[in-house]
């Protein structure tokens, strides 16, 4: 008896010790914490990227890698086969779903790979933290926000992957044509053929959810880790902005105009850094908004009308499930576009009141004047980025969201008048 009581202390002081470690990784922010642990194992299940210096696990990545590649073709053989088999028009229509789901996953993967190593440079630049304030607990309490964040969308992820997995036999159980394997991977008995499916749809799934989201995971510890650095640069050019204005007040010409070249030499400096990371960010951001959008315009509408003429079984609830996840993933993207907005908006202030503060002397005039341009240029980067666009023309923002509802209404209400 004894004996056991002593191996259950054991057991649950080494659960103890464990959970102490997940939870410190999960949601305690350190100087030394790898911000993007999370962001990167759901990159490496959905066989994206995976780096490792051993040469089995690099062997076993590459057939990974290309096992998830192909492992579209078989919920797309599938919908091609129901086409042939029943030739009717909701067979066409989920077959152009399950088509544009994969075409949309191909091209956030072809994104993703393009842009790994403006990806690399960006996460280099928020894990650099070279902007600071007076205030060290401002600029922690700032990253801490990031690292948040990131833990918290990479643990959506994961928690929607092990809810699917476990929601799996509901679909294994319930027999749908929309759902069943390809005939080359069928066998005759009902039991085995229950069980092939189960074991497919628990290998697929985590590689179907992650890849459907590693670019809205990415992206979006980009975007909060930018706007960490950039909320800290912000307040670090207040703190510049007011030193100024005091140095003005207390400082001949020579003195101030010495020591303000130094210190805007040193915060044009960092500003370009943000502004040129800010661009790569935001040039992702457009181009993953633009693939999800258009996913979004042609898929949504479909699926709300296959529920219409279907009705209610297991398999209209994955549906509806699936397209209020793309809405989310939709307004989230637009979420994001308008997440620094603010910040800049305040940098631009601060650059006006900056242009208002520098005094004018004729010894100094040249430097007066390439100071004023110099504050414009600023002022005019920031401006344009604080917009993100998509196909180079439109913005995003929440307003774009608004008009995917519209648009997946009138895609459904053309197919109901269509009469099918």
């Amino acid at each position: 008896m004894a004996t056991l009581i002593n191996g259950l202390n054991f057991v649950q002081d080494w659960l103890s010790v464990k959970w102490r470690i997940v939870f410190s990784r999960l949601w305690y922010y350190e100087s030394n914490t790898d911000v993007f642990y999370y962001v990167n194992f759901i990159s490496m299940i959905s066989g994206i990227h995976y780096k490792s210096q051993t040469k089995w696990k690099q062997l076993a990545w590459k057939v990974y890698h290309n096992f998830a590649i192909t492992h579209f073709l078989i919920p797309f053989l599938s919908a091609v086969e129901i086409v042939i088999r029943h030739r009717d028009a909701i067979a066409v229509i989920w077959c152009g779903i399950v088509f544009f789901i994969g075409l949309a996953g191909c091209a956030h993967k072809h994104i993703l790979c393009g842009s790994y190593k403006t990806i690399l440079e960006v996460r280099k630049f928020i894990k650099s933290g070279t902007s600071s304030t007076s205030d060290p607990e401002f600029d922690c309490a700032k990253r801490r926000t990031f690292f948040r964040v990131t833990q918290t969308i990479s643990l959506v992820v994961i928690f929607i992957i092990i809810m699917d997995e476990l929601l799996s036999p509901a679909v294994v159980l319930h027999d749908d044509r929309y759902f069943n394997l390809p005939t080359f991977l069928c066998v005759s008995n009902l039991t085995a053929n229950r069980l092939l499916r189960c074991v497919y749809l628990v290998i697929f799934i985590p590689i179907w959810v992650s890849k459907a989201y590693v670019a809205l995971v990415e992206t979006t510890a980009l975007v909060a880790g930018c706007r960490s650095e950039l909320t800290i640069f912000a307040k670090a050019f207040e703190e510049f902005l007011n030193d100024t204005i005091m140095n003005v007040e207390t400082e001949s010409h020579d003195v101030f105009w010495e020591s303000f070249k130094v210190n805007l030499r040193y915060q044009v400096k960092h500003h370009i850094s943000h502004i040129e990371n800010q661009c790569r960010v935001n040039k992702l951001l457009s181009e993953f908004f633009m693939v999800t959008y258009y996913r979004d315009v042609i898929v949504i509408g479909a699926m709300i009308f296959i529920i219409f003429l279907d009705g209610l079984s297991a398999r209209s609830a994955v549906i509806v499930l699936s397209f209020y996840a793309f809405f989310a993933e939709c307004w989230w993207w637009s979420i994001l576009s308008e997440f620094s907005e603010n910040i800049n908006s305040s940098i631009e202030e601060h650059l006006i009141d900056l242009l208002i503060a520098i005094p004018y002397s004729r010894p100094y005039h040249s430097d007066y004047q390439q100071t004023r341009t110099t504050l414009l240029i600023m002022k005019i980067i920031t401006s344009d980025c604080t917009s993100v666009k998509y196909a180079g023309v439109f913005d995003v923002n929440i307003q774009v969201f608004s008009q995917l509802v519209n648009i997946s209404y009138s895609l459904l209400t053309f197919l109901l008048q269509v009469d099918i």
